[in-house]
């Protein structure tokens, strides 16, 4: 495949070459025209827990900001919960943003909640148009999404694993497919009907490559920053829904095992012990 190389600075100020598959930069060409007047764009990436799907939505981040818009891509453009998107669509100052809502912690919140964040999503996502932002919805399964959202998606892009040839038994994360907002629909209501299972069970016609993706970790920020930015709001999610003690531990357990935060990270920014933490963990994920 293709691929667009572009010279930048990482966090640490060394220049890196980085680089996006060129089927995917071009299609992002497309949508800056549409930006340039006003229009939103959104893209949503699904696939399952440590598929790469955050990785590939800061590679399209940082092509939009610092290539089209000639801006960071910053750590207050990344939002793990409803209320920390309303709150930039109300800024006045992020004309052309990227907003990069994942549903990573949503996801071991519960049925109610989840419900309640993509009502949410959908009001700000219509109520907020026409800034020219680069919407990326991040979702293990684009069923759980709401359906207005799905409805006016440009693209939908599925991560995978894949068997690293070079390596027996060894599976890398990163590989995905592309697909556009006719196939998203289909797709969409296919899984609400139970008519497919997953997106792998979706029959489209002709061939549809698989692309891949370099680790853009501290490109643009620090992965340690990035952990505690969901700690953070794991923990004003777990207040929101009533600072229950079960479902704070249900949310330290998911942020560990699940999305991989470590323990000491957990412990930092929601004030308990090491210790109490590890406790929590060892019991078993509800």
């Amino acid at each position: 495949m293709a691929t667009t190389h572009i010279k930048t600075k990482n966090i640490y100020d060394k220049e890196v070459d980085f680089t996006i598959d060129s089927y995917l930069f071009n299609i992002l060409k497309e949508m800056k025209i549409r930006a340039d007047n006003k229009l939103d764009n959104v893209i949503i990436i699904t696939g399952k827990v440590g598929s790469g799907k955050s990785n590939i939505g800061d590679g399209i981040a940082g092509v939009w900001q610092r290539l089209f818009f000639k801006k960071d891509y910053t750590l207050d453009m990344v939002h793990f919960s409803a209320d920390s998107v309303v709150k930039a669509t109300d800024r006045e100052d992020n004309i052309n943003d990227v907003i990069k809502y994942d549903e990573a912690i949503i996801g071991g919140s519960g049925r109610a909640v989840m419900s309640a964040e993509g009502q949410r999503l959908k009001e700000a996502l219509i109520t907020k148009r026409r800034k020219g932002h680069l919407w990326i919805f991040i979702t293990d399964e684009i069923k759980e999404l709401n359906q207005k959202i799905v409805t006016r998606c440009n693209l939908l892009i599925d991560v995978n694993y894949y068997k690293d040839k070079r390596q027996k038994n060894y599976y890398r994360k990163g590989k995905y497919k592309i697909f556009s907002h006719k196939e998203a629909v289909k797709i969409y209501d296919l899984m609400k009907d139970k008519s497919i299972r997953t997106i792998d069970e979706y029959r489209y016609s002709g061939f549809k490559p698989n692309y891949s993706c370099m680790n853009y970790a501290d490109i643009f920020f620090s992965e340690d920053e990035y952990d505690k930015k969901k700690v953070i709001e794991t923990k004003q999610l777990s207040q929101k829904v009533g600072g229950d003690k079960d479902q704070r531990n249900k949310l330290i357990r998911y942020l560990n095992k699940e999305l991989k935060v470590s323990q000491q990270t957990i412990a930092n920014e929601i004030g308990l012990t090491r210790q109490t933490i590890n406790q929590i963990c060892k019991e078993e994920l509800a």
